[in-house]
């Protein structure tokens, strides 16, 4: 997607060719995975399961599923992507304060994909009981 020449070393991770960048394995979403699984979870709680066959209830749930996963995918995609762009700036610009701005720009990019994610899922819902 980059262009950017990465190995993988089952200890490390993904490893830029000249070592210069690594994404770590807790880069991996997994946990945010499970934040979203967990929105989802909150957010359909509502939906009124007694009016829905077994059927749609199944539906649902694999729909906020999928749905957690797309979104944690495009969230880490996205967010890997700006942290090589930023890594590669601050190469370049010494007084950028990459550390910092890596942190700040994961805190924000699942912050914002969170409350993305829980305004489609109650967009699901309210189609749902209609």
């Amino acid at each position: 997607m980059t262009g950017v020449p990465f190995n993988y070393f089952s200890e490390y991770g993904y490893v830029q060719v000249d070592g210069l960048i690594t994404i770590n394995k807790t880069c991996s979403g997994f946990i945010f995975l499970n934040v979203l699984i967990a929105i989802a979870y909150i957010a359909t709680r509502t939906v009124d399961f007694k009016k829905n066959t077994p059927f749609k209830n199944f539906y649902l749930s694999l729909l906020t599923v999928f749905s957690a996963y797309f979104i944690c995918l495009l969230s880490n995609s996205s967010r890997i992507i700006l942290g090589l762009k930023m890594q590669l700036f601050s190469i370049n610009h010494s007084w950028f304060p990459n550390n910092i701005a890596h942190e700040v720009m994961g805190v924000l990019y699942f912050f914002i994909f969170s409350i993305l994610f829980f305004l489609l899922i109650q967009k699901i819902r309210l189609s749902w009981n209609n």
